[in-house]
């Protein structure tokens, strides 16, 4: 399950770097479009793909931690913990690496931004752009700063999205059971049934 999750990280941090036009990409596969989304039915399936490994990060961060203990082992790969700084690792976890390229691509989520949106993507069925990702990766590249805040005495700016803090496994395994089966639903209802 890590190893396919990080193939499709993979990839969208490849496909966000050709929209933002690092130069580090290389250019001759990059999108025929220039800078714009992603177009076209094949595109819309990588779109629904990136949804869908977001959807499993945010449904393995819901849980109670001692009971996805086999992926406990590899969180390091995807949130950074509270010793970590991302400009000296030499590994940035993904949600750090993707939430940077978004911020590069799109700006950073203002206050009123994190005031209105949601972190969870529990009622989301499709996206159309990266942007629609962006309040999910900021919830888990800042999960960490508000309690580093805390002990180092710093002033950097604690989450403040609707439900960003589902994403610390700290909810008890019934209501975690119940938000994931409530996400079924939503995933596999036709819209006239929800």
């Amino acid at each position: 399950m890590a190893t396919e999750l990080v193939q499709v990280l993979i990839q969208m941090v490849h496909q966000i770097e050709q929209l933002t036009g690092d130069p580090s990409v290389d250019n001759a596969t990059s999108i025929a479009s220039g800078n714009e989304e992603l177009k076209g039915s094949r595109d819309d399936q990588w779109m629904l793909l990136f949804l869908q490994a977001a959807k499993l990060m945010e449904t393995l961060y819901t849980l109670p931690s001692g009971f996805v203990a086999q992926f406990q082992t590899c969180n390091w790969a995807f949130i950074s913990s509270l010793v970590s700084d991302s400009k000296v690792d030499p590994f940035v976890p993904f949600s750090t690496r993707i939430h940077e390229l978004l911020c590069d691509k799109y700006g950073r989520l203002t206050s009123h931004e994190q005031r209105m949106r949601s972190a969870s993507l529990q009622h989301v069925k499709t996206i159309q752009s990266f942007n629609e990702l962006r309040p999910f990766f900021h919830a888990l590249a800042s999960q960490h700063h508000a309690v580093l805040a805390g002990y180092t005495g710093t002033n950097m700016q604690e989450c403040h999205l609707r439900d960003a803090t589902i994403l610390n496994g700290s909810m008890t395994m019934k209501a975690a059971v119940a938000r994931l089966e409530h996400s079924l639903l939503v995933d596999f209802a036709e819209h006239e049934q929800l």
